[in-house]
This record gives structure tokens, C-alpha cells and sequence, in this order.
């Protein structure tokens, strides 16, 4: 066979074990990231790009505060025992506390909450089944 020759042919395959965990802290980082690059549209006053318009906000502003939640299957995740969202200041806070956030998810800190939702959104297709 002339691949032998002009490629350097290994006998390596692509692994098929998935590390669920990895694959949830992979996920909820990148839409930290998402919420960030969002914000900081807002704050220069850029346009926000078609499919960023289409994600829902996790932060909102009342009576002149910030306030930001972290959602993951489209439900916001307890931060603390009856503590769902973050305090902010201002802009510049939000994406702070974002960054503390994506952090502490890349360190584990959210795996037990996010299984516990994987959990509930599995027993729902079940149910449906």
C-alpha cells in the first residue's frame, strides 16, 4: 500500500469513554464564557450577534443593582442553601463574579449540583417514554 510511505501511520483509535463530569464543567465554562463575551458587548455598546440574542440572559437589574444566576438545564443552580443568585454592582461585577464562577466549576465545585440536575432532566425522558 503506498500510504505506508508518504504517511506516518500509527495504531492508535480514538477513545470511546467520555468523562461525564468533563463534559459538563466543559460545557457550563463555555457558556460562562458565552455570558461574558455578551456582557461585554453591552458594556462597549456593540451589537450583540444574532445567535447571542437568541440565549437567554442570566442576569437581570433591579431597583439599580445587577443581579446574576447560573443555569444549567435551564433552571438556575442553588449557589447555597436558599441562595440562587449573585449581587453586583455594576457590569464590570457581573462578569468578575462570572470569572469566580467558571473558575470554581473547572475546579469540581459544581459537579454534585450538576449530576443532581443531569439526574432530574433523565427522569423526566424516562417518564415521558
Amino acid at each position: 500500500m503506498s500510504l505506508d510511505k508518504s504517511l506516518s501511520l500509527v495504531s492508535a483509535t480514538k477513545p470511546t469513554f467520555v468523562d461525564r463530569k468533563l463534559s459538563r464543567r466543559s460545557r457550563m465554562t463555555t457558556r460562562i464564557q458565552t455570558q461574558i463575551e455578551i456582557l461585554e458587548k453591552v458594556k462597549t455598546g456593540e451589537a450583540i450577534s444574532r445567535e447571542q440574542r437568541r440565549l437567554p440572559k442570566w442576569w437581570w437589574m433591579e431597583n439599580g443593582t445587577y443581579f446574576v444566576s447560573i443555569f444549567y438545564t435551564r433552571k438556575p443552580i442553588e449557589l447555597a442553601k436558599g441562595k440562587w443568585a449573585i449581587h453586583c454592582k455594576n457590569i464590570d461585577a457581573i462578569i468578575e463574579a462570572l470569572k469566580t464562577v467558571s473558575k470554581a466549576v473547572g475546579d469540581g465545585e459544581f459537579d454534585t449540583a450538576m449530576e443532581g440536575m443531569a439526574v432530574k432532566v433523565r427522569q423526566n425522558f424516562k417518564k415521558s417514554a
